[in-house]
């Protein structure tokens, strides 16, 4: 089981008991207007988390706000290739352009990174290009531009210790 810990936040690996949060956040407007996954009900994103739950090497982890003690987000990264993880996140509206997402994905890469277990190089994000909250995430955390698709942006980031600071 994942578990990491920064000032403000858990990171942690969801469980099928996350999955009614998970899924209240999930159905927020702006999350639906930029994640698409299929989960259209409790149930198929409570089948989801548990799949994850058997994968080696591929991560739901459910963010926990050390404060009130609520799920308010996710990371979710799959293997596309041995060395490549591609990730995607969300938070919860009323936890967004608090930094919170910077520090939760910076406590994911130095654990990546310090964990022997793994042997991820990069992280691969693909962010719709307007939707400019999540690219400002990746500019601050130090992703590079990848590659540009008509309404997409694709970074990178390398896993090494001081990547993202």
């Amino acid at each position: 089981m994942f578990v990491v810990e920064t000032d403000r936040l858990i990171l942690k690996s969801a469980t099928t008991d996350d999955a009614q949060a998970l899924f209240d956040i999930f159905s927020e407007d702006i999350i639906q207007k930029y994640i698409h996954l299929n989960c259209s009900d409790v149930n198929t994103l409570s089948n989801e988390i548990q799949g994850y739950l058997y994968r080696k090497d591929e991560f739901f982890l459910k963010i926990i706000d050390k404060s009130s003690k609520k799920v308010i987000g996710a990371i979710i990264a799959s293997k596309t290739s041995n060395s490549i993880l591609n990730v995607a996140y969300f938070i919860s509206g009323p936890f967004q352009n608090q930094g919170f997402m910077h520090e939760a994905l910076r406590a994911f890469v130095r654990d990546l990174y310090n964990d022997i277990d793994y042997n991820f190089l990069r992280l691969e994000f693909t962010i719709k290009k307007d939707n400019i909250p999540s690219n400002k995430v990746m500019e601050k955390s130090g992703a590079k531009l990848y590659r540009e698709l008509k309404d997409d942006n694709i970074y990178r980031i390398k896993i090494e210790p001081l990547e993202l600071l």
